[in-house]
């Protein structure tokens, strides 16, 4: 309440997701209404939809949120982890669209050609930043605040200072990903945005974006000015450089997560695993091979909380960035013999299309480790387990029909075919791992385990099994 009586304003700042077409409509709006002077909203609002937001969000490398003040679109705030590699990779991961997107732009208004060069020249200067290096340097690409919400009158009667509340919460974003450092690039001129972020603890220094002098501001996430340290596992923050060799650690360490697949799977997943494997609102979960996060994101919604655990970095890296904004996230360090020593806590664990990179003695080893993890009644759910039946062709065949299904069947056979020299690297240095229901049965008694199989497999791969395995009460 304020002084006089009234009811403060109340702020939400939300996620916006790729597939929230109204959340991305209002995000595009605003980017035209308050960024309208910037040479990509020259190109329309559709461009700066599909090209600025929605394809780069699909792509892994960029987060959105919006600001509501009670209930009505007051700002937004789209930040990446991945700051140099993000403006280093340009178009090139969604060139297509791009150029359609801009075609069609020109044939509304022809004149569009001039802002079309003049974004390809920014483009161009931000590729070129070959003396910057990625490590943990994140970037606020864009921010905005409608006006009466920045009015000093608002400000005082509300106690909401909208500029600095996002520019707090992309730090705290990227600070949990795991980044130790944050900038954005400002206009030359505009010295009141200048002076907030002086007041902030930022450092400033020059820099030309398309011919054009605007200036870097740079925010050292360490000190604790703008963001809490993030209580991360130290394995999590670690830069490791990317395996090299040929087992499947290096094949997934070296893998783009962009790949539309990724994400359209873990929806099928989820799906499945909630139709046979019903989890509740109060479970403690761990996603064994968590991947790349896209599984996390889903699942996080379902359970209580949900820790995180991948054997390759690079894969880590990802998810931590793509998951640093769920409150139920937590990340577990699994690579540590005492994390198992009397610390069962989770109540359910997948362990989806993971262990075929095993060898048998692996799996058996982590069967005790699981064991130990899981409460009484807890349930272990493998799923994704290759059989002696599945070949080759089936599974190329049932792969591209799930693409077809879903909308990806060209970007599916294009990918396969720039993977295939990879991947058969990768199976000729370490052939995949058979587990039969029987096997996995044998090993699962013997470690203490009540064994279920389901009928279905969770996932659309219909030659591969599932099996639960429950911790005794």
């Amino acid at each position: 309440m304020t002084a006089s009586g009234a009811v403060r304003p109340r702020l939400v700042i939300r996620e916006i997701g790729a597939d929230d077409r109204c959340g991305l409509d209002v995000i595009a709006a605003l980017h035209m209404e308050l960024l309208g002077f910037g040479t990509m909203a020259a190109l329309g609002p559709e461009f700066v939809r599909e090209v600025c937001y929605r394809a780069n969000m699909c792509a892994g490398v960029l987060w959105v949120f919006l600001a509501e003040i009670d209930g009505e679109p007051a700002g937004f705030l789209a930040v990446t982890p991945f700051s140099v590699t993000f403006h280093r990779s340009g178009l090139s991961g969604h060139l297509w669209l791009a150029g359609w997107q801009s075609l069609k732009a020109l044939a509304r208004n022809p004149k569009r050609i001039v802002a079309l060069w003049k974004s390809l020249r920014e483009l161009s200067t931000r590729r070129n930043e070959l003396d910057r290096v990625e490590h943990d340097l994140g970037e606020i690409v864009c921010i905005a605040g409608r006006p009466q919400y920045l009015a000093p009158k608002f400000m005082r009667a509300s106690g909401i200072r909208l500029s600095e509340l996002l520019v707090r919460h992309g730090a705290t974003y990227l600070r949990r990903a795991g980044r130790d450092a944050m900038r954005m690039l400002v206009g030359a001129g505009n010295k009141p945005v200048l002076m907030l972020y002086h007041l902030l603890g930022a450092h400033f220094r020059d820099y030309e974006l398309g011919g054009t002098p605007v200036v870097e501001v740079a925010f050292d996430l360490t000190d604790g000015r703008l963001a809490a340290a993030s209580a991360l596992p130290q394995i999590w923050q670690e830069s490791s450089p990317v395996a090299a060799g040929d087992d499947w650690r290096t094949y997934w360490e070296q893998i783009d997560e962009g790949k539309k697949v990724f994400r359209v799977e873990a929806v099928d997943y989820i799906a499945r695993l909630l139709r046979w494997v019903p989890v509740r609102p109060t479970d403690r979960a761990l996603d064994f091979g968590c991947g790349f996060g896209f599984v996390a994101e889903l699942l996080a919604r379902h359970v209580g909380t949900l820790a995180l655990w991948d054997g390759a970095a690079s894969v880590r890296r990802s998810a931590l960035a793509r998951t640093a904004h769920l409150a139920k996230i937590e990340y577990a360090d699994l690579s540590r013999a005492e994390a198992f020593d009397g610390n069962a806590q989770y109540d359910v664990i997948t362990v989806h299309s993971v262990v075929q990179y095993m060898s048998p003695v692996e799996i058996q080893g982590w069967l005790v480790r699981w064991r130990r993890l899981l409460r009484k009644g807890g349930r272990l759910v493998i799923s994704d387990l290759l059989q002696p039946s599945t070949t080759a062709v089936s599974e190329l065949a049932g792969y591209l029909l799930f693409a077809l299904r879903n909308g990806f069947f060209w970007d599916a056979l294009i990918e396969g075919i720039s993977e295939i020299g990879r991947y058969r690297k990768a199976r000729t240095a370490r052939p995949l791992t058979l587990v039969t229901p029987e096997m996995l049965s044998k090993w699962g008694t013997a470690t203490g385990f009540e064994i279920e199989r389901l009928a279905e497999n969770l996932s659309y791969r219909r030659s591969r099994r599932t099996l639960i395995l429950r911790a005794p009460h």
